[in-house]
């Protein structure tokens, strides 16, 4: 049996079963008394940074060379393999609390799953744990780590997908919360785990780790402050203006924007793209819009034309990012943005692409592999559509 055929059996067989799991019992954290004293000593000889980065969960954290992944940062890993989210909330006192940590990326749910906890279970923990930092950590960042595929769990990954989403849905809007989808890079175009595994198809290989870095390297520059809520309002700003001139009112007037304004606009974007000031799921949304709007215009006969394909693209991924931290908008304009950029190539959008079926973007199939690159105008958006 081949690989994509067993997993595919898997996947159904196990996900029509997603929603019956029974809640599983928390396992006896005391297994962990010595790595958890082994911290606690090694906390005791040495000096800690201050307002540190802290990786915390299971054996996906500890394995993870995160101080080399990301030099020049102050990180404390506190990765613990085999832990459940229980095991992390047990141990709080001294693996988290402590270091009062500016943010925290933590990796947990996949034991939880793995050993029989319901999606609603480790959804349950998750805000249990954000309801303990926010008592003793209120201005601490959290961001949960997606619980990420592998084959050797393939047949709980619609339970894992099941708690992604609740926790991302959760953090959406929610201050000093995020969600950080670092499944979707380790998927490939079948749907199926990329081969970026050690043996034991469950833990990541380095190749599987740069992937990780490079998706997670954006929320080291996301911290919530003052200067960044400011961003975020001229963004707010710029994006309310550029629905102000799309109104209808304003075009039963006749009132269009100028080439001038929309070239501001986007120039403006870019400004802040160039300087990391996209932050939150609104920003990045609010960025693609705007980007997606300023780059085409009308003709005598209402058509739209594309001002330049690359544009597109760039709002193509703006959207995603929005989608990946949260917003439920963003899915769609990802496609609609990619629809753009192959018309603004020439090719015609109405036969490949994306097509919209009640209102969800569904790919149109028939394009082979050959015609792919050229047809597709060398970008195939798929893979970031998991």
């Amino acid at each position: 049996m081949t690989k994509t055929l067993r997993a595919t059996l898997l996947f159904i067989a196990f996900g029509i079963a997603a929603a019956a799991n029974a809640d599983a019992p928390d396992p006896d954290p005391a297994r962990f008394d010595d790595a958890i004293q082994a911290f606690v000593d090694w906390d005791s000889k040495n000096a800690l940074p201050e307002d540190p980065v802290l990786f915390v969960g299971s054996s996906s954290v500890r394995l993870w060379s995160t101080a080399k992944a990301f030099p020049g940062k102050p990180i404390i890993n506190r990765g613990f393999g085999g832990s459940e989210l229980s095991d992390v909330i047990h141990f709080y006192e001294q693996v988290v609390k402590p270091y009062s940590p500016r943010k925290i990326f933590l990796y947990a749910g996949d034991n939880d799953i793995a050993n029989g906890k319901s999606a609603e279970q480790v959804f349950e923990d998750y805000k249990a744990f954000v309801a303990m930092l926010r008592a003793d950590l209120p201005d601490t960042e959290l961001v949960f780590i997606s619980i990420k595929p592998s084959m050797a769990r393939w047949e709980k990954w619609p339970v894992m997908v099941a708690a992604n989403r609740m926790v991302r849905d959760y953090a959406a809007n929610r201050p000093r919360l995020a969600y950080a989808d670092l499944a979707g890079p380790l998927l490939g175009n079948d749907g199926l785990p990329k081969d970026v595994y050690v043996e034991d198809e469950l833990h990541l290989n380095e190749e599987g780790y740069r992937l990780w870095q490079e998706a997670l390297a954006p929320f080291f520059s996301a911290t919530v402050s003052a200067a960044e809520d400011t961003d975020s309002e001229y963004l707010e700003a710029l994006f309310l203006a550029d629905q102000d001139i799309r109104s209808a009112d304003m075009m039963a007037e006749g009132k269009f924007p100028t080439l001038q304004e929309e070239r501001e606009r986007r120039i403006a974007v870019f400004k802040l793209i160039s300087r990391s000031e996209l932050h939150t799921a609104n920003d990045f949304l609010h960025a693609g819009v705007i980007l997606h709007h300023t780059s085409s215009i009308s003709d005598d006969n209402d058509q739209l034309h594309s001002l330049g394909a690359e544009n597109h693209l760039l709002a193509f991924f703006l959207f995603e990012r929005a989608a990946s931290l949260g917003s439920e908008n963003a899915r769609n304009l990802t496609a609609a943005a990619y629809n753009y950029y192959l018309r603004a190539c020439g090719q015609d959008a109405g036969k490949f692409g994306y097509d919209f079926v009640d209102k969800q973007p569904v790919w149109r199939p028939g394009l082979s592999s050959a015609e792919s690159e050229e047809v597709l105008c060398g970008f195939d958006p798929r893979p970031y559509q998991n």
